[in-house]
């Protein structure tokens, strides 16, 4: 390549180079700095990817105790051998503490019980005091419950029937008058065992009896029955229960052991009248 051609080539490079750069029109009194444009970050939203809680946990470990206080009579026509409920205790308690992990879907991860975080809050007990009154929820603890019949040495019975001191009527058949009228076979009234209690109970109120040893007829030792008051003849905290025939005491409902029963006042029905005149316990 001759000389001559080589200039002409780099006169047109350069040419072609100055015409790529920018102008910037500068006077004597004018600055036009360059300017960068410059992007911001954007934002980062973040969140940990688990949590770490504390779970407090209680667990009932024991029920209170009962304590029984004898005392002179403290409710209006309180006796001395019934007791009602003046303090209610409360159970012993275990207080345990967990943490507890989770993802950030509150998905559980993991439960783990912290060591030597465990207290408990002891129990404090439930305190009967005698000398209450027959109110729902007042016991009494008979030193025995007998048995009778509707053919009973103090029963005004002629034909095998004998009024109770309620009005209502009972069979040695047996059988048991109803609120109704009619007469229906076994030994119970509207579906509760007949007992006979004292005066100082009322007539028509309904009791629960535990810890008894009866069997027959429905009754099974020690699962609790529930009885209403329907007849008299007996003093102070016993009762008579109703079993129909007096000769045939063990074939109906028999002794199978040494009891101590325990009776809850658990309701009271009321002394009415059905639509045909007959007396009766109307249920509440």
């Amino acid at each position: 390549m001759n000389k001559s051609i080589l200039g002409a080539a780099l006169l047109i490079f350069s040419v072609t180079l100055s015409s790529c750069v920018p102008r910037i029109n500068a006077g004597p009194t004018t600055n036009n700095p360059m300017i960068f444009q410059t992007l911001s970050a954007l934002p980062q939203i973040t969140k940990d990817p688990y949590s770490l809680e504390i779970e407090t946990v209680e667990t009932v470990v024991s029920k209170p105790k009962i304590i029984y206080q004898r005392s002179s009579i403290w409710q209006s026509g309180g006796l001395s051998w019934i007791a009602a409920k003046a303090v209610e205790g409360t159970p012993r308690i275990r207080v345990e503490q967990y943490s507890v992990a989770s993802d950030i879907n509150g998905n559980v991860l993991s439960k783990t019980l912290n060591v030597g975080e465990t207290t408990y809050i002891e129990a404090e007990p439930t305190v009967y005091k005698y000398g209450a009154a027959p109110n729902v929820g007042s016991v009494f603890f008979p030193s025995r419950i007998y048995r009778y019949g509707a053919n009973c040495s103090g029963c005004s019975s002629q034909t095998g029937t004998s009024p109770t001191s309620s009005g209502v009527l009972v069979s040695i058949e047996p059988a048991v008058q109803q609120m109704d009228g009619s007469m229906r076979p076994g030994i119970t009234y509207e579906g509760y065992y007949v007992v006979a209690s004292s005066p100082r109970l009322p007539v028509c109120s309904i009791v629960e009896i535990t810890n008894h040893r009866f069997s027959g007829s429905g009754l099974v030792p020690n699962r609790p029955f529930k009885a209403i008051v329907l007849d008299r003849g007996v003093r102070d905290n016993t009762l008579d229960l109703f079993i129909g025939d007096e000769t045939r005491y063990n074939s109906i409902v028999s002794m199978t052991g040494k009891q101590s029963p325990k009776v809850e006042i658990i309701g009271f029905g009321t002394s009415a009248r059905n639509s045909a005149g007959d007396r009766i316990c109307r249920l509440p």
